[in-house]
């Protein structure tokens, strides 16, 4: 199978959109460098399979030049060095928007308003224990997310987002 490395102008190499080296910038990179002769133009990424730190080197040189990256198959960039520099990982805020954005693809299973364990005019205990109504149920509201509307003893109307709402009917 092998490992390889990628030069690119996408946020990430396996992206199948975004900017692209094109095949003629490529070759005017070559030269009469036998280690360049061995990456192959894709799609408007250049590849090399199983690259030592020498040829990857020159592929963050040739990055450099074509306004362009050097990216590992695991997302890793590379230094003018030749070694790996790991992704950041992903924060908190950026977990929950690719929650958010997986919940509100195509893929995801739309919620059903039937699968809510209560429905308009009952009455439901929040997780702090707070008591109220349920005065409206959307559940394609916010891009599938879904919203419901409850209204508490005290008057405060507070909207809960239907895929993660934390409510139990009170009689239950």
């Amino acid at each position: 199978m092998g490992y390889e490395a990628h030069i690119t102008r996408r946020k990430s190499w396996s992206d199948a959109d975004g900017p692209a080296i094109t095949e003629r910038e490529w070759l005017s990179q070559i030269g009469d460098d036998p280690d360049l002769a061995s990456l192959r133009w894709n799609d408007g990424n250049l590849d090399a399979k199983n690259p030592d730190q020498r040829l990857i080197r020159k592929m963050v040189s040739i990055a450099a030049a074509l306004s362009a990256t050097v990216q590992g198959d695991d997302g890793e960039s590379y230094n003018s060095a030749g070694n790996p520099v790991p992704p950041p990982q992903a924060g908190i805020l950026s977990r929950v928007v690719a929650w958010v954005v997986d919940r509100t693809s195509r893929r995801a299973k739309p919620l059903e308003e039937s699968s809510l364990p209560f429905k308009v005019g009952d009455r439901v205990r929040d997780a702090l224990g707070h008591l109220g109504t349920v005065t409206e149920i959307d559940v394609r509201a916010a891009h599938g997310l879904g919203r419901i509307t409850v209204r508490y003893e005290d008057g405060a109307t507070v909207i809960w987002t239907a895929a993660a709402h934390g409510l139990e009917r009170a009689d239950a």
